[in-house]
């Protein structure tokens, strides 16, 4: 399965090099229940990355990597971005894998910018229309409706949100 990361410089010309790298923390919401060890993140739909990039948020490069979904999936959560949905915050399918489970050689493709190849417009506007309305918070008030909060969206299996996305194994 084809999965995004936007990096800095550093971070970037260590992959250039071949080695790993420990990327910088940010803060968000998200659904990820950390449990002490360092993580790395990437996106499903290079679309999203390309958002963060647009905001100028101090990342200038892109990466693509090819990992085995099957190898990915206990790692599969979300991260709430606004922009993405007019007036909310809504949730986008991530990985976070731990460091010490990356490898580098998965690593298919660098850039600049978002390579308009790498863009999934058919499946990111069904992702988007796919989502439950009780998981997107209000932009304005950062409120979710009376009941649900940023967890609610793990109640919905994957393969209702990105089920035609998921690759079937070869027999």
């Amino acid at each position: 399965m084809k999965v995004y990361r936007c990096c800095r410089e550093d971070e970037y010309q260590a992959y250039l090099r071949g080695e790993k790298y420990l990327p910088f923390k940010e803060d968000g919401t998200n659904t990820f229940r950390y449990d002490g060890r360092e993580y790395i993140h990437f996106f499903l739909f290079s679309e999203v990355m390309e958002l963060l990039m647009r905001k100028g948020l101090l990342y200038w490069y892109c990466i693509e990597c090819e990992m085995p979904f099957e190898k990915i999936r206990k790692y599969y959560g979300y991260g709430y971005y606004f922009s993405l949905i007019p007036g909310c915050y809504a949730p986008f399918p991530e990985f976070a894998i731990p460091l010490e489970e990356f490898d580098d050689s998965c690593i298919t493709d660098f850039s600049e910018k978002v390579k308009e190849e790498w863009k999934r417009p058919t499946d990111f506007e069904r992702y988007k229309n796919n989502i439950p309305q009780n998981c997107k918070a209000d932009w304005e008030s950062g409120q979710f409706p009376e009941g649900y909060n940023q967890y609610s969206i793990l109640q919905y299996p994957i393969e209702s949100l990105i089920g035609h996305m998921i690759p079937t194994k070869q027999k």
